[in-house]
């Protein structure tokens, strides 16, 4: 059998209707195609009989899934609220036996774990940023370092010196932990010194070395 030719080409694209749309067509059928002088064609009364009992069957598909997403979403609702409500009471339950345990075997008798000693980060204290050098107006071979601190800024510091002029390269501690230290050499002598902050068992970074030459 030849199938028939298309004489007007339909506008309509399935794939792009949502099921609502794809239903609103179904029900625009079923209520006019009864109407119209097609429906005398026998494959048409048909097919349009066809369209109807299955745009039955897909719109109790599609309410079913709609009451299913809609239990769905009040299920969630739910168990979100069941789940804030166990979370508090079990909150509640931890705290009763943190006030009441002796030690950790009480509290793992409840399920729960001794919580582990926070750990905490130090980090060292800031490197200084500037040594000052004193040279006495009088006298000879003697000179003054200090780590600039400012405003009510007060530290403790370790201090080396190494004895090469031409660039540090080993490092001799000097005695202290003030802010200062005395330095004496040979006159003409040339020597670097540097600072390093000191906060406890930490140590900042070494300072950058500043020349002296004694007078």
């Amino acid at each position: 059998m030849t199938q028939a030719l298309n004489r007007i080409r339909i506008g309509l694209n399935l794939s792009s209707m949502t099921n609502e749309q794809l239903l609103q067509l179904v029900v625009a059928i079923t209520a006019l195609a009864p109407q119209s002088a097609l429906i005398s064609i026998a494959s048409i009364a048909t097919s349009v009989a066809a369209v109807t009992s299955k745009g039955a069957t897909f719109k109790s598909n599609s309410d079913t899934v709609k009451a299913d997403e809609e239990k769905l979403r009040n299920d969630k609702t739910a168990l979100g609220t069941s789940r804030g409500a166990l979370e508090g009471e079990v909150a509640t339950l931890a705290a009763l036996v943190g006030s009441n345990a002796k030690n950790a075997a009480d509290v793992a008798s409840m399920a729960f774990q001794v919580a582990p000693a926070p750990v905490v980060v130090k980090s060292p204290p800031a490197t200084p940023d500037v040594i000052d050098v004193v040279i006495p107006k009088k006298g000879r071979g003697r000179a003054k370092a200090s780590v600039h601190e400012t405003g009510g800024e007060k530290g403790r510091y370790a201090a080396e010196w190494s004895p090469d002029p031409f660039g540090p390269t080993t490092w001799v501690a000097l005695p202290g932990t003030g802010k200062s230290r005395n330095l004496t050499g040979a006159s003409g002598t040339k020597i670097w010194v540097r600072f390093a902050r000191v906060r406890g068992q930490l140590q900042s970074d070494w300072s950058t070395p500043v020349l002296v030459t004694f007078p």
